[in-house]
């Protein structure tokens, strides 16, 4: 007859070692209280039995579940997925490999889906400890809900809600400004943005920071070149061949991430141009696909790993109570960009790296106050 191995307890870990239940807790737990050697002793005594703990009496003493959702936005069926989903996952997954927690996604389809149903599931069915959420709108209802049920939630995202809140966030003004900055020195006048819905919160700040950039250099803000609502990269490519065919076409393009800027590229080899020779780009990036485009465009790179482990760090520690005013953090990206020098025959590729933040230089805020910019005789896009 086959014996079945008998589950390791604190009580079998305390008997083996002879110490007491509450010594092995504690030294599990890491106790100030307790030595560093008994700690080490422990720790490594629990490790060789395959000792887990057995959060049931934790989840009945005190409610919790252990488990934390992320109500991700998701598209339909893209021709180039969004790189940055899957490492944003993973990472928060392997944050939350030395805790007690799970993280369980909550697909949200932005372009058929209103989200608020799903967490309102969540809380009154007290389904999870923590939620995690993206694509933020400026009067986010899913925020204004959570906050009027004090319910522990990061966002990735700010919003323009008076209460504060946790988040993190690009600094995406800046990023924008950045952007359109670099191509005005590189001589470009008509410069096309290519962005998000405005209903989102990321997409008016990259405006105002587009905005701003054309303002301090004097130039005009040509509606026609305003090409807001671009969430995939068979839009960016048509919208792309569009801007191509208009007259006096756009010469520098500011896109929004990685996949419009595949999409643009694809439009404008479609019409004969060449990407980065015909016609300039600048890139959010987070994933580095960058690295592997010819040729090798600017960008304005956020690790978006860093991003997630600071939403998961977050959210902990908000579960735990610390108040939403220390859990706000804003992260600059850099401008990173390849020179190709030719050395007799070859071709050596030089990377450039000027990271700023967002007290460095300041974006100009006249965009932000309302102030009116010049506009030319552009029809809108």
């Amino acid at each position: 007859m086959v014996s079945l191995k008998r589950r390791p307890t604190l009580k079998s870990l305390a008997l083996g070692l002879g110490l007491s239940v509450s010594t092995v807790s504690k030294a599990l737990k890491g106790a100030p209280d307790v030595g560093a050697q008994t700690i080490a002793t422990v720790r490594a005594a629990a490790a060789e039995a395959g000792y887990e703990p057995d959060l049931r009496g934790v989840k009945l003493r005190t409610g919790r579940t252990f488990l934390l959702y992320f109500q991700k936005a998701v598209a339909s069926m893209q021709d180039v997925p969004d790189a940055m989903v899957g490492a944003q996952i993973e990472t928060i997954a392997s944050c939350l490999a030395d805790t007690p927690y799970q993280l369980q996604i909550v697909p949200w389809n932005t372009n058929t889906e209103d989200p608020l149903p799903a967490i309102r599931r969540i809380v009154e069915g007290r389904l999870a400890d923590g939620i995690l959420l993206d694509m933020t709108q400026p009067q986010d209802p899913r925020v204004r809900y959570l906050l009027e049920h004090n319910f522990p939630f990061v966002t990735f995202g700010r919003t323009e809600l008076v209460s504060e809140h946790p988040y993190v966030d690009a600094d995406n003004e800046q990023a924008a400004f950045v952007a359109t900055q670099c191509l005005i020195e590189r001589g470009h006048q008509r410069i096309a943005l290519i962005s998000p819905p405005l209903t989102y919160t990321y997409a008016l700040q990259r405006r105002r920071g587009y905005q701003a950039a054309l303002q301090q250099a004097g130039l005009p803000v040509h509606p026609a070149l305003l090409c807001e609502g671009v969430q995939d990269a068979r839009v960016a490519r048509a919208i792309a061949r569009q801007l191509a065919g208009i007259a006096n076409a756009p010469t520098g393009y500011v896109c929004a991430n990685e996949v419009a800027t595949l999409g643009v590229m694809a439009g404008l080899r479609d019409v004969g141009c060449t990407p980065g020779v015909d016609v300039e780009l600048v890139s959010r990036d987070g994933a580095q696909i960058s690295d592997y485009l010819f040729p090798p465009l600017p960008t304005l790179f956020l690790d978006i790993r860093t991003v997630a482990s600071t939403l998961c760090d977050f959210l902990l520690r908000r579960i735990e109570g610390e108040p939403a005013e220390v859990l706000q953090r804003v992260l600059p990206c850099e401008l990173r960009y390849t020179e190709l020098l030719r050395e007799s025959a070859d071709k050596h590729l030089i990377r450039k790296v000027l990271q700023f933040s967002s007290t460095a230089e300041p974006v100009p805020n006249s965009a932000a106050r309302g102030e009116k910019l010049p506009l030319s005789d552009d029809s809108a896009h």
